[in-house]
């Protein structure tokens, strides 16, 4: 009873598989005559490693099995993680300078650069976190230690991509934050701050790695590097294969400034 329907296919039918296989080898030769051969990729070995060492232990056993001290009492750090109002327009810019800095060292190591890492700055060296500093906040020697190499491999990276061809791009770019706002001081800025280099940066790299939002513009201008910014941004970065929670980055601000009672205000006062 399928014969008919055989014989009609063997003439008629379309072979969808060979047709996708087709259009996929088409793509395929467009992308690479458009932006050229793709970078060889590290983000698995690398982001397995980070995420198991690093970002799994601060996000699980560490918020839980660490405590801070409050009015001399121990708080688990989770409970104020719970408090942190992330939509709170204090913290967009330092949000958007700590995206930047996990994506430019994830990148940057991605695509093997060669880099020498900046001096650790001043702000993570350890000797401005004494034990009682560290008790009340529930930062730990670790987190510390960790901080300060990406902070200082982040300055290597933006001081080996920095040339003096870029130097009026840059000024454009901070120009345009300070109107728009991104220049307020608040948690944050002292460990992040979001600026031209920064910005630069992030776009030279995701052009180098063919990272790019459909409606991308091939012009070199501080309004299209914005733009990629804040696609970034709105995308998450897992959606480019990393963990980044906005609560523990505002978490770690407030641990450094030793500040964490403000998360709670500031909750409050919402």
């Amino acid at each position: 009873m399928f014969l008919p329907l055989q014989k009609w296919l063997e003439t008629h039918g379309e072979d969808l598989k060979k047709r996708d296989c087709f259009e996929a080898l088409r793509f395929a030769a467009i992308r690479i005559a458009t932006l050229g051969s793709a970078q060889p990729s590290r983000l698995r070995a690398y982001e397995t490693v980070h995420t198991l060492i690093g970002i799994e232990y601060f996000t699980h056993e560490r918020l839980n099995a660490i405590c801070a001290k409050s009015e001399g009492q121990a708080i688990p750090l989770s409970h104020y993680t719970k408090q942190v109002a992330v939509g709170d327009s204090r913290y967009r810019s330092y949000l958007r300078a700590r995206a930047c800095q996990r994506l430019i060292n994830g990148w940057a190591r991605e695509l093997h650069l060669e880099i020498t890492p900046e001096p650790i700055p001043a702000q993570w060296l350890p000797d401005r976190f004494d034990l009682a500093h560290r008790r009340a906040t529930g930062l730990t020697l670790i987190d510390i230690a960790r901080e300060g190499r990406e902070a200082a491999f982040t300055a290597g990276v933006i001081g080996s991509l920095s040339t003096p061809a870029s130097r009026g791009l840059v000024s454009d770019i901070d120009r345009q934050l300070a109107e728009a706002g991104f220049w307020a001081r608040g948690a944050g800025a002292e460990i992040a701050s979001l600026d031209g280099r920064l910005v630069y940066t992030l776009w030279h790299l995701g052009h180098e790695k063919g990272i790019l939002p459909d409606d991308h513009e091939d012009a070199d201008t501080a309004e299209a590097e914005l733009h990629y910014l804040e696609w970034v941004y709105r995308a998450g970065l897992k959606h480019f294969g990393y963990n980044f929670d906005a609560a523990i980055e505002i978490l770690l601000a407030h641990q450094s400034a030793n500040r964490l009672e403000d998360i709670i205000g500031s909750r409050a006062a919402s």
